[in-house]
């Protein structure tokens, strides 16, 4: 069950970046759309890996967490200038 969830989750973010591309291309974008899809993936994967090292005790750099959030928000608002 645990590995097809994965599979699911792995699958829906495809999904997410493909739709982005093609509201690009309908709109006649130059990719900024899937581009803000994807740094937010990113973001969210990475704080949650940061997370989950968090929770093993294992030390993150302060400027990486920060970092990390900063660009979700960035994204969030519709802005890139990270």
């Amino acid at each position: 069950y645990r590995g097809l969830k994965g599979v699911l989750k792995k699958l829906n973010i495809l999904a997410m970046v493909v739709v982005a591309n093609v509201i690009d291309e309908l709109l006649g974008q130059t990719g900024a759309i899937r581009t803000l899809t994807i740094y937010y993936i990113c973001c969210n994967e990475g704080i949650s890996v940061l997370e989950n090292l968090s929770a093993m005790n294992i030390i993150v750099p302060d400027w990486l967490k920060k970092k990390l959030v900063q660009v979700k928000m960035d994204v969030e608002n519709g802005s890139s200038n990270s």
